[in-house]
C-alpha cells in the first residue's frame, strides 16, 4: 500500500480507535475469503431518517421525506421508490434525451471483474484512506457520497469496512441500471439516479467523505455538499493504465496529463493533501480479459468479433496505474450561488 496513505492512517487520534477500525476492515477480508460464506457483508443498519435528511428535492431543494413507496418534499414533489430500492431523482426535464450512463453489459462486466478481486489493491488503498478520514470524525453522523457509484462495489465494500452505525452511505449514478444493481445488492445504503453535471441532490455541507472513482467530476457541486472538515477522494487513471492490454492497439486510450487537469479544476475549491500512484501488474485471460475490456468506455467501439478473438488468447500481461488524490475543502473556496 502507498506510504503516504499509511502515514495518514497512522496519525489518527488513538490506538484504540485504530485497533477498532482495523478490526472492522478484517470483516471485509474474512467475508472475501469465505469465512462468512452464508452471510451478507457486515453492513451496519441504516438510519433512514438521518440519511434522507442529507438529501434535497431536485426540483425545489427542500428536504426529502420518506413515505410508503416514495420520497417526497413539503412542496409536493414526489419520487417513486423502485422495487429494488433505488429512487430516480432526475427531474423530468433531465430525463428526456439524457445519456443513460453505463450500459448493463458494462456494469455486469465490472461487477464480475471487481468481485473477482481484479482491482483488490485499489480497494485496499481506498479503505486505508477512507478509514483515516472516518477516524477523524468520531462524533455521531458520518455521511459518505459515492459520486458516480456504478454498480456500488466500492461504496458497499467501504461500508462493510467502516461498519459505522452512525453512517449514511449514499450512491449517485446517471445510469438507472447501475442504481438498480447497487440497491438490489445492498439494502443498507441509499442509491439514487442523478446527473453529476447538474445540481447534486445533497444538502449543503453534509458530506464528510466524497468518493469519485473513475467518474466525472463537478468541483463546484462537490464543494457545496462537502462538510467543512470533509474530504474528497478521487481515483483517475494515468496514461500507463492498462497499457498494451490489446497488443499494439490503443484501445483503452487513456487521457494524458489528467492529474494536472483535475488539480487545476479543483484548485478554486479544494487543497490537495495527498497524491499517490497505485501501480501493480495484472494478468488476465478468457472471460476475465473480456470483462476488463468491457468495463472501459472504449468497449462500445469494439466489434463483437473482437471479444470472440479475445476469449481464445493466451494470458495477457498489463499494468494497472492509477492516481489517488485526497482533497480538503478550502476555507475560503468558491461556492456556487443561486
Amino acid at each position: 500500500m502507498a506510504a503516504n496513505l499509511i502515514f495518514y492512517f497512522n496519525n489518527i487520534s488513538t490506538d484504540a480507535t485504530k485497533t477498532e477500525l482495523q478490526g472492522r476492515h478484517a470483516c471485509t477480508l474474512l467475508w472475501k475469503i469465505g469465512k462468512f460464506a452464508e452471510e451478507q457483508p457486515c453492513f451496519a443498519p441504516m438510519n433512514l431518517d438521518y440519511c434522507l435528511s442529507q438529501l434535497i428535492c431536485p426540483v425545489c431543494a427542500r428536504p426529502l421525506l420518506a413515505a410508503p413507496g416514495r420520497w417526497h418534499c413539503a412542496a409536493g414533489h414526489s419520487f417513486d421508490l423502485a422495487r429494488q430500492g433505488y429512487v430516480n431523482l432526475l427531474p423530468a426535464r433531465g430525463r428526456k434525451g439524457q445519456s443513460q450512463g453505463d450500459s448493463g453489459e458494462m456494469l455486469w462486466a465490472r461487477r464480475r471483474f471487481l468481485e473477482g478481486g481484479g482491482y483488490q489493491p485499489l480497494l485496499d488503498a481506498v479503505i486505508v484512506a477512507a478509514t483515516a478520514v472516518a477516524a477523524r470524525h468520531p462524533v455521531p453522523g458520518f455521511t459518505v457520497l459515492d459520486a458516480g457509484c456504478g454498480e456500488g462495489f466500492y461504496l458497499s465494500r467501504l461500508q462493510t469496512a467502516l461498519a459505522r452505525e452512525d453512517g449514511c452511505f449514499l450512491g449517485l449514478d446517471l445510469s438507472k441500471t447501475a442504481a438498480r444493481m447497487a440497491a438490489a445488492a445492498n439494502k443498507s445504503a441509499l442509491f439514487f439516479v442523478g446527473d453529476l453535471r447538474e445540481r447534486i441532490t445533497c444538502a449543503d455541507h453534509t458530506v464528510h467523505l466524497l468518493l469519485n472513482i473513475f467518474a466525472p467530476r463537478n468541483p463546484a457541486e462537490f464543494a457545496r455538499v462537502m462538510a467543512s472538515h470533509g474530504r474528497l477522494l478521487t481515483l483517475i487513471p494515468t496514461p500507463r493504465h492498462l497499457q498494451g492490454l490489446l497488443g499494439a492497439e490503443d484501445v483503452i486510450g487513456m487521457e494524458t496529463a489528467k492529474e494536472e487537469k483535475v488539480e487545476a479544476a479543483m484548485a478554486p475549491y479544494f487543497d490537495l493533501l495527498v497524491v499517490e500512484e497505485i501501480t501493480f501488474p495484472l494478468t488476465v485471460q478468457g472471460e476475465q480479459l473480456v470483462d476488463l475490456v468491457q468495463m472501459t468506455p472504449r468497449a462500445r467501439h469494439l466489434p463483437p468479433e473482437k471479444y470472440t478473438q479475445m476469449r481464445r488468447w493466451s494470458a495477457v500481461d498489463t499494468t494497472v496505474s492509477v492516481q489517488m488524490l485526497l482533497f480538503a475543502p478550502k476555507p475560503d473556496g468558491l461556492l456556487p450561488t443561486g
